[in-house]
């Protein structure tokens, strides 16, 4: 998964690893990781906080222009993707990028893995507006997940603090990947789906 981060075309980036609390030998991996490259940095938690507070305090700990959520599993087989999405973000001025994808192995399973693949840039559905929540999200496949967008970093801003002043109406009691699907739903005014994937 680190590897197919790192071997991106898009090499100005950053790697944010959340320690959420792990064992000594995840601590010795993320330390050899940031003695080796130097855009890896590491936001460590004392105890658990679970997966929503670990990608908060990721994000919070960023400075990149967008960001992608990437989970333990997860991976690139394509050495473009980011740039790929990079570039469809800077060229049409979108506020998130979704991307096909395809899941190996058992989805029920905490050990399945996830290829996220190349976007073919000719095969594009833009939305926005009034229809930015009408979307048929089921020819997407497993669409609510949301370690296959691209978010820009100041409409993620924006989606938390509406949020965390209780002017967001979300339904809360739902996924993590929902509700951060939900919150960026809610402050974009478009968003790109590729809507198959590439080879």
């Amino acid at each position: 998964s680190v590897r197919s981060i790192q071997n991106q075309s898009l090499k100005n980036i950053e790697i944010i690893f959340v320690d959420d609390g792990s064992s000594e030998n995840m601590t010795e991996i993320l330390q050899y990781l940031m003695e080796t490259d130097p855009r890896v940095r590491v936001f460590y938690h004392l105890k658990n906080l679970g997966l929503w507070r670990s990608r908060i305090d990721g994000f919070l700990y960023s400075k990149g222009k967008y960001i992608v959520f990437f989970d333990p599993g997860d991976y690139y087989e394509d050495n473009y993707v980011l740039e790929d999405a990079y570039n469809l973000m800077e060229k049409y001025n979108l506020d998130s990028v979704k991307m096909a994808f395809r899941v190996i192995g058992d989805y029920t399973n905490i050990s399945d893995s996830k290829i996220l693949y190349h976007a073919d840039v000719n095969s594009k559905i833009v939305y926005g507006g009034e229809n930015i929540e009408n979307y048929d999200a089921s020819i997407f496949g497993k669409s609510g997940n949301i370690w296959n967008r691209f978010i820009k970093a100041n409409v993620f801003t924006k989606g938390l603090c509406l949020l965390s002043y209780g002017m967001l109406n979300i339904y809360q009691n739902m996924i993590d990947d929902f509700y951060f699907n939900k919150i960026t739903n809610k402050v974009s005014n478009n968003f790109l789906i590729v809507d198959r994937v590439g080879h």
